[in-house]
């Protein structure tokens, strides 16, 4: 739908990455940190663990905190 197509609902992540925050393993909270899942063993990907995502210099274009606050509460695994 043109909702979904809004800049605000993309986050560029590496594939691997990607999959990870669609099954719940990874997601972002309202600081815009990257929060990894307590089911993630990996070290690599734990290293991410509260680290602040890059966002754009247009806040308009920050991605949507209702879209990650619905994500972190409902789908990340934690």
């Amino acid at each position: 739908s043109e909702e979904s197509n809004n800049i605000q609902n993309g986050i560029c992540l590496r594939a691997d990455l990607h999959k990870m925050l669609d099954n719940g393993l990874l997601s972002i909270n309202s600081e815009y940190e990257v929060k990894i899942s307590s089911l993630v063993k990996d070290e690599l990907y734990l290293s991410l663990n509260d680290r602040k995502i890059r966002l754009p210099v247009s806040q308009d274009n920050w991605p949507s905190k209702e879209a990650i606050s619905y994500h972190f509460k409902y789908i990340f695994r934690k």
